[in-house]
């Protein structure tokens, strides 16, 4: 039997199938060549083929959950804080006089006068100095007075406030004189300032209330009497209020004599409260006065209380305290 070769065993095979034109492959023949072969006799110039890249498949990795770890806590860094500017600039002139300039665009901030029947003229004439200093337009004035319990006029007060637009409160008693930043007016007419170094005396109340950056905040000022307590809840800060050190503490409650509380305070209170109405200093009972109910109020609804016991607040009884 003569040997063949492979080409002329798979032309025997097409011969014998009922399909001779089937695409089947042929042992050792190669396109290329053949075309390269077939070129040479023809005397053309053969061109390069270019070989297509395959595109790679990217295997997609399927992540389990599993497999995903969940951070620490210890890794979760807090979102940075912008740091608060206060938004009343302070700046003296030579003689040493200040002036206060608001960043904020309208009447923002509303003093409340809390009254019995008169009205010290000293604390008159210093809230007129607040009215100079920071103007019409960016300052408003209202009070509260008559026989009425103190916590009513308190309340009247805060429902006129919240009447407007203003996001501040600034509640001064009577009988409480606020520091307005001018050492040399406050010594002339206040004898116990007259005791009193010059620098905390050019502190302005509103100036450094506001920038205290606190959504409740007081100054600090004693009781009208001989031996007088520190009108706030911590008795331990007496020595360092009467030193007029530049802090301010956190404390369970303050008086409202010279006290500054923000707008959303009171909305607070109100959402915590829904049956408040305008209550907010109403007492909480026999034993809890005006003040100690409203900051206790104040702290259930986020808001705790500070004291800063950097500015002079003077209290009027028989001399000042």
């Amino acid at each position: 039997m003569e040997k063949t070769t492979p080409l002329e065993q798979k032309t025997q095979q097409a011969m014998e199938s009922f399909d001779p034109f089937a695409n089947l492959p042929i042992p050792s023949f190669s396109v290329k060549k053949y075309e390269k072969d077939k070129a040479k006799e023809l005397g053309q110039e053969v061109q390069p083929v270019k070989k297509e890249r395959k595109k790679r498949k990217v295997k997609e990795k399927v992540v389990r959950l599993k497999d995903i770890s969940s951070p620490k806590v210890e890794d979760i860094k807090p979102p940075k804080e912008e740091a608060f500017v206060n938004p009343i600039v302070e700046s003296r002139t030579t003689e040493g006089m200040p002036s206060y300039r608001c960043e904020f665009g309208g009447r923002d901030i509303f003093v409340g006068l809390l009254a019995h029947t008169t009205t010290n003229p000293i604390t008159a004439m210093a809230l007129t100095a607040f009215a100079l200093d920071f103007g019409r337009d960016k300052i408003r004035f209202d009070l509260e007075f008559g026989n009425s319990a103190p916590y009513q006029k308190k309340n009247q007060l805060v429902s006129k406030f919240l009447q407007t637009d203003a996001r501040w409160l600034l509640m001064i008693e009577d009988d409480v004189i606020p520091c307005i930043g001018r050492p040399m007016w406050m010594k002339s007419l206040v004898s116990s300032a007259r005791n009193v170094q010059d620098m905390p005396l050019q502190r302005h109340i509103i100036h450094k209330l506001v920038g205290n950056n606190k959504s409740l905040v007081g100054a600090a000022y004693f009781e009208r009497n001989e031996n007088a307590k520190i009108v706030c809840s911590d008795q331990s800060l007496a020595a360092r209020a009467k030193q007029y050190e530049d802090a301010i503490v956190e404390v369970d409650w303050l008086g409202s004599g010279a006290m500054l509380v923000h707008r959303k305070v009171f909305e607070d209170i109100a959402k915590s409260n829904p049956d408040i109405g305008s209550n907010y200093f109403h007492p909480l009972d026999a034993k809890t006065n005006d003040d100690m109910s409203f900051c206790i109020r104040a702290k259930q609804s986020g808001h705790p209380a500070f004291i800063d016991l950097s500015v002079p607040a003077f209290h009027i009884g028989y001399k000042t305290y």
